[in-house]
């Protein structure tokens, strides 16, 4: 919200009290941005092929280190020194000239090359003898689409119609301006279209930075996946290999403690040995078969059985 500095003016004087300090009193005069201090320079490319217009524009929207009559009524009241050139900007807009349609393409091409497009084009319909500022406009949309045109005419040469009819596919992205101008309308049209470009130029960024950074972190993310799968795949074949090795050696050992038992001449307690071996022989061959794969467990593709040690032999 930007308060009018002469409500402001109003406001401080019916508020202001011999205990408010003159700089306090200030400082809320020019609440929110001061009008002299321009935060942001919009580009701006005026087409036309007659220099005093040009000069024109320039005086109209270029700020001026001037202060209006309220601001020095303001720096009279408090007794305050008006602020330093320093804390001033020259210009609210860049503006560039082209004075024929060809050089106006030109113009618009190196912007966006430069990475530094044009926000709005003051274009002009009669500029002899090369294109008029409708062909202009045309060929000006193919090159950046997201231009913002204002088109100033007299009429002579096209109607409000005509102009509509030539520029239909583009009605969101321009406006006529009927000659001759009246300053405060080529100021506003220069602020409202130009902050619209700004915004949604500032808006395309941020989309573009949130989108460079959602490929960064996909791209760190299949890395993680293939790691994870390369380490799946070397745990996988380790499990293979120690389970198959593990199965082997205790099937041996129930094999031949089986023969052993068979052997009628074992005294009773080579017996309960042998009977031993086998019953621990089979209860690690059960937890072997039980053996979790880890990578089932990450998967969860798992059957967890519970299972009690037994000293009774295993069928």
């Amino acid at each position: 919200m930007i308060v009018p500095i002469s409500l402001r003016l109003k406001m401080v004087k019916s508020l202001w009290s011999p205990g408010s300090s003159k700089e306090q009193c200030f400082d809320f005069l020019y609440l929110y941005k001061p009008k002299w201090r321009v935060s942001v320079m919009a580009r701006i490319l005026i087409v036309d092929d007659e220099q005093r217009l040009h000069t024109a524009y320039r005086k109209i929207l270029c700020a001026k280190n001037t202060l209006s009559h309220l601001d020095n009524e303001a720096l009279d009241l408090f007794a305050l020194e008006p602020p330093s050139t320093a804390d001033k900007e020259s210009t609210s807009h860049r503006l560039d000239s082209a004075f024929y349609g060809e050089e106006a393409l030109d113009k618009v091409s190196d912007a966006l090359r430069e990475d530094k497009p044009y926000s709005m084009v003051f274009m002009d319909i009669r500029m002899p003898p090369g294109m008029d500022g409708i062909e202009a406009s045309q060929q000006l949309w193919q090159i950046d689409p997201c231009l913002h045109i204002a088109i100033c005419t007299a009429f002579a040469d096209y109607s409000a119609e005509e102009i509509r009819r030539e520029l239909r596919d583009h009605r969101d992205q321009f406006l006529i301006l009927k000659k001759p101008f009246i300053p405060i309308v080529i100021e506003t049209v220069a602020t409202m279209l130009t902050s619209s470009n700004t915004l949604k130029f500032s808006l395309e960024q941020q989309l573009k930075k949130k989108s460079q950074e959602a490929e960064e972190f996909r791209q760190r993310l299949e890395a993680v996946q293939e790691l994870s799968d390369f380490t799946d795949q070397v745990n996988n074949d380790l499990f293979s290999h120690l389970h198959h090795e593990l199965r082997t050696a205790l099937y041996a050992v129930l094999g031949y403690t089986e023969i052993l038992l068979q052997d009628r001449v074992l005294t009773e307690d080579q017996q309960q040995m042998l009977d031993t071996v086998f019953n621990r022989s089979s209860y690690l061959l059960g937890l072997v078969r039980d053996m979790i794969d880890p990578t089932k467990a990450r998967t969860e593709k798992l059957e967890l059985k519970s299972w009690e040690p037994t000293d009774e032999p295993i069928e």
